[in-house]
């Protein structure tokens, strides 16, 4: 995206081509989930314009059936939750928040639904760092 080398975005596809190959991006943790759904997303918004049609739609597809729906159970206790305000919460709401944005004019009622649970989980990784920025954590998260 920085150089507007096509080479760059077709490399981006190939990977997000080979992940959403994949039936399941958790291997049982919904951390792996919110990281791969992180790296993809972002991939996803920065080269999806020079991309088929038939190229996104694979890649949008497994974002909704490999992120976005797991998060939304997820967080709706249909899933194993993470330990809220952890690294673990603030790598699952990353990754489940650039997912919605990423697919937010593409599958709306699913984004807008992850959005509003992102929200009320993100409180307690933040009250994680407060008042004085220290957690048991560490910077990383």
């Amino acid at each position: 995206r920085v150089t507007g080398e096509k080479a760059y975005a077709e490399k981006v596809a190939t990977e997000s081509e080979a992940l959403a190959a994949l039936e399941d991006w958790s291997l049982g943790s919904m951390t792996n989930i919110g990281t791969v759904a992180l790296g993809v997303a972002i991939g996803y918004d920065w080269c999806h314009h020079v991309w088929s049609e038939g190229r996104k739609a694979l890649i949008e597809r497994a974002m909704l059936r490999n992120a976005m729906r797991p998060g939304v159970e997820a967080y709706d206790g249909k899933r194993r939750m993470w330990r809220a305000g952890g690294v673990s919460g603030a790598v699952v709401n990353t990754g489940m928040l650039a997912s919605a944005l990423a697919l937010a004019d593409i599958y709306p009622q699913t984004a807008y639904k992850l959005l509003g649970r992102i929200l009320d989980n993100a409180e307690p990784c933040f009250a994680a760092y407060a008042p004085d920025g220290g957690s048991a954590e560490g910077v990383a998260a």
